[in-house]
């Protein structure tokens, strides 16, 4: 990866960019639901492929308005919780995929001298065991997930703290796949590539 830029350092979204999000969460969102139902008598359905998809990329405060608030309210802890349980039940079972080419990726910007971050609207509980399951946890000099900020509400904030924790870098390209990864690099003046494999596609990234 050669970049027109004097970056020294690369900061990669997990879900969606590297990581094959869908293969983790579509079974870990029925379980969830399986849950819900036994545990608090609810009857919900379950998700489609298409709602799933749409919850990857944010935070758990935005997904449980998106897909619970309406159908268990005051509930918000129990649903984090068993999120939790769910994701680490299905990653130990084997869930989830690196999307081809994402090792090679890795490696070969480190060895052109880049320092790789991770960034992700996603908690620490999920990000460290996904990147060490996937074995990427060694590409990256610092992870920076959202859930450990308790007071941030978006990525354009994680940014900001990548940056000024940072100051010994020349400058940061981002790599996601959603138009939020995008609009978080404009707002901290950074270049910016979006990846087409991903949640986000063509449309979304150029609107």
């Amino acid at each position: 990866m050669h970049l027109l830029s004097p970056a020294s350092a690369i900061i990669f979204d997990l879900d969606g960019t590297l990581f094959k999000t869908s293969t983790l969460s579509e079974p870990a969102f029925r379980l969830i639901v399986d849950a819900i139902r036994s545990q608090k008598g609810i009857e919900m359905g379950y998700f489609s492929a298409e709602e799933v998809a749409s919850f990857i990329g944010h935070t758990f405060n935005e997904v449980w308005e998106m897909a619970f608030a309406r159908h268990l309210p005051g509930e918000k802890e129990y649903i984090h919780h068993t999120m939790q349980e769910a994701e680490r039940k299905m990653l130990m079972a084997g869930a989830g995929a690196l999307y081809a080419g994402i090792p090679e990726l890795l490696q070969k910007t480190s060895e052109e001298g880049y320092r790789l971050y991770l960034a992700s609207n996603c908690s620490e509980f999920y990000m460290q065991p996904v990147i060490e399951k996937m074995n990427i946890a060694h590409h990256f000099t610092a992870t920076y997930p959202i859930g450990r900020y308790p007071y941030m509400s978006d990525k354009s904030e994680l940014l900001s703290l990548i940056i000024a924790e940072n100051p010994h870098e020349t400058g940061f390209i981002t790599v996601g796949d959603r138009e939020m990864d995008i609009t978080a690099a404009q707002e901290n003046h950074l270049g910016s590539i979006g990846v087409l494999w991903g949640f986000g596609g063509e449309h979304e990234l150029s609107s």
